[in-house]
């Protein structure tokens, strides 16, 4: 009915941890589903699958090389910029990856951006001044929830496609993953 969550702060040690679901007696409702372990974190790839390591900060760039390569949410990346109210002023993504970005001004939301040319008319969310633009790109669950291996076709997915599994669990460098994120600065165009 629902997702059980626990806190396992306090039995996790440095080193190698493991997690196990038992259930007694065992019943015909009891089905086997992943595990997700959720926290402040970061993962590296191994030889097989990841690795938890520290949190590090994000920057411009995939998400996945940065530690977040599971991740489906939003990512936000602000900047300040001095600007004239009334002045025509448009807010140009560079190269990014996601489902869609969204943009505020001065903490107004001022539309998405979802689309080629990759651009939104900010001129009326713009004060004299400095004036601070974020644009927030959002992921997808792909990342989150597979399918990660035996991927034939992207964005086709069927119940046939969690339905094999490598026999040795692959390096985290060989599951599929969406590169989501922002790879280049977005820029703010005045006229």
């Amino acid at each position: 009915k629902t997702w059980g969550v626990f806190d396992l702060s306090s039995h996790v040690q440095i080193g190698e941890n493991d997690i196990a679901i038992i259930m007694h007696p065992m019943s015909i409702y009891a089905e086997i589903e992943p595990v997700y372990v959720m926290g402040n974190f970061d993962l590296e790839p191994q030889a097989h699958g990841w690795k938890l390591i520290p949190e590090t900060s994000m920057s411009l760039g995939t998400w996945k090389k940065q530690g977040l390569p599971f991740y489906a949410y939003d990512v936000g990346y602000r900047k300040s910029a001095t600007l004239r109210r009334g002045q025509k002023t448009v807010m140009k993504l560079g190269e990014w990856q996601g489902t869609v970005a969204a943009v505020e001004v001065n903490g107004v939301d001022a539309g998405i951006i979802a689309w080629q040319p990759f651009e939104l008319d900010i001129t009326p969310y713009i004060r004299d001044g400095e004036n601070e633009i974020e644009v927030v790109v959002t992921g997808s669950f792909k990342n989150l929830f597979g399918p990660f291996h035996n991927v034939n076709r992207r964005g086709i997915v069927t119940p046939w496609s969690f339905k094999y599994a490598p026999e040795q669990q692959p390096s985290g460098e060989k599951y599929d993953l969406l590169d989501y994120g922002l790879m280049q600065d977005f820029h703010i165009l005045t006229q």
